[in-house]
């Protein structure tokens, strides 16, 4: 029998979110989950923290640095921008702890926020982002070792192929896992946001992802949603400011 405290398994709700657990550490936590509903409500209430992270540009991070009177971990910053160092945010709903807990959070966010930066250089990230209570999502997770690769299908283009993409959508046991790839037309412009909308068969619409843009498209983007398959209808990628539909694919 697993000791929690002493493990801390507590602590790892944040690098749970982030995808920041090893796959036996994540194994070990989704145990946990099974029977702690104070971790599953924390992880559902961190769901937002990448959204967060979004928020915080290479040159807000960089005076949060020179205001920091704390020393934090120094972050690798995307390609072409100096590093900088992570300001504590408290998350809104979240009293300040101390102690071992404070600690382990102040380490979770710096990594977050060196995976942020990892993911812009690459051309994209994924976002939770949620309109409908009942489908909050949840953090992605990678495929276990030995599972199936998700299996693309192109998307059909509604807009004159402003956006491509080709979409994986999953079955799991926690709701629906959604993998694509996207590219973008050349004068689509050089940035854009987008969102993965899903469809129910009661007609509802849930946004499960939001994603910048970058030169060149964006490969590997992830999320996962509680919404189940079989109550899924299609999946739609639209701009985020005015939800005109670029592309679509029926399920």
């Amino acid at each position: 029998m697993i000791d929690d405290d002493r493990d801390g398994v507590h602590e790892n709700d944040a690098a749970y979110v982030l995808g920041g657990l090893s796959a036996d550490e994540r194994v070990e936590f989704e145990r946990h989950l099974e029977t702690c509903a104070t971790c599953r409500a924390s992880v559902a209430e961190l769901a937002g923290l990448p959204a967060i992270l979004r928020l915080l540009p290479a040159d807000d991070a960089e005076r949060a640095a020179e205001t920091s009177t704390e020393q934090e971990p120094r972050v690798p910053a995307p390609h072409g921008a100096r590093s900088w160092r992570p300001r504590r945010r408290l998350l809104p709903g979240r009293r300040p702890v101390s102690g071992r807990r404070s600690l382990s959070g102040r380490r979770l966010l710096a990594a977050g926020l060196v995976a942020l930066a990892v993911v812009l250089a690459g051309g994209g990230y994924a976002l939770g982002a949620q309109l409908t209570r009942s489908g909050a999502p949840v953090a992605a997770r990678p495929f276990a070792s030995g599972a199936s690769a998700p299996h693309f299908t192109p998307m059909t283009s509604m807009v004159g192929g402003a956006v491509t993409a080709d979409l994986a959508v999953t079955a799991t046991s926690w709701g629906t896992r959604f993998d694509w790839n996207c590219s973008y037309a050349r004068d689509a412009g050089a940035t854009g946001v987008y969102d993965l909308v899903v469809e129910q068969i009661d007609g509802s619409r849930t946004v499960v992802a939001t994603w910048e843009n970058a030169p060149g498209g964006a490969d590997g983007l992830a999320a996962s949603s509680r919404l189940p398959l079989d109550r899924l209808r299609s999946v739609e990628i639209t701009t985020a400011d005015s939800r005109t539909v670029l592309t679509r694919i029926e399920l």
